[in-house]
C-alpha cells in the first residue's frame, strides 16, 4: 500500500515549479491517500515553502550536533514566520546515541531551537546495512529499536492528522 513519486536521477536536477502546483499536487494526493510524505530537498523556493503551507505536519529530521542545531533554528524561525503553527512541527533525531566530535546535548538543542525534540531515531547502522543489503526496508528486516521507533511516530503522526480532521 505504498506508491512512491520518484525524485529524477539527475541529482543536479532542481525543478522551477510554481507553488500553484504543489498545492495541486497535494490537494489531488490528498483524495486519494490517508497520508502522504514529501521528502524535501534541502534548498529553499517558493515550491518548497508552498510544500510546507501545505502539509498537516512537518517532521525536521536533525542531529545533535553544532550544524544542525544551527540549520534546524533557521527553519524553525522561517516556519514561525510563515505562520506554521509549531504545534506541527515536530523533530526527530537521527542517529542518536552517535558520538560526534562537536555534539550538543539535547538540552542545548531544544533551548537553542525553542522547540523540544518529539523523536529519538536511535544510531542503529547494522540494521540500516542489513536493510540496504536486502533490498528491504527497516520494518521488513524485523524487530529493532530502529523500527519500533518508526511505528511509534506513524501512530503518532496519524494521531496527529486525525485531532485535525475532527477540530
Amino acid at each position: 500500500n505504498l506508491d512512491i513519486i520518484a525524485a529524477p536521477n539527475e541529482l543536479k536536477f532542481q525543478p522551477d515549479l510554481k507553488p500553484e502546483i504543489i498545492r495541486d499536487l497535494v490537494l489531488a494526493l490528498q483524495e486519494r491517500y490517508d497520508v502522504i510524505i514529501l521528502d524535501l530537498p534541502h534548498i529553499w523556493s517558493p515550491w518548497i515553502s508552498a510544500a510546507f503551507s501545505y502539509s498537516h505536519a512537518i517532521m525536521l529530521v536533525s542531529q545533535l550536533w553544532l550544524k544542525s542545531v544551527t540549520h534546524a533554528s533557521r527553519l524553525l524561525n522561517v516556519w514561525r514566520e510563515m505562520g506554521i503553527s509549531m504545534d506541527h512541527i515536530h523533530i526527530s533525531i537521527n542517529r542518536s546515541g552517535a558520538k560526534y566530535k562537536e555534539a550538543v546535548t539535547q538540552k542545548d538543542f531544544e533551548r537553542v531551537c525553542n522547540k523540544p525534540i518529539s523523536y529519538f531515531l536511535p544510531n542503529d547502522i547494522k540494521t540500516i546495512v542489513q536493510a540496504e543489503n536486502l533490498g528491504k526496508t527497516v520494518l521488513e528486516i524485523g524487530k529493532s529499536k530502529l523500527a519500533q521507533e518508526f511505528v511509534s511516530i506513524a501512530e503518532k503522526l496519524q494521531e496527529v492528522k486525525n485531532q485535525q480532521l475532527l477540530s
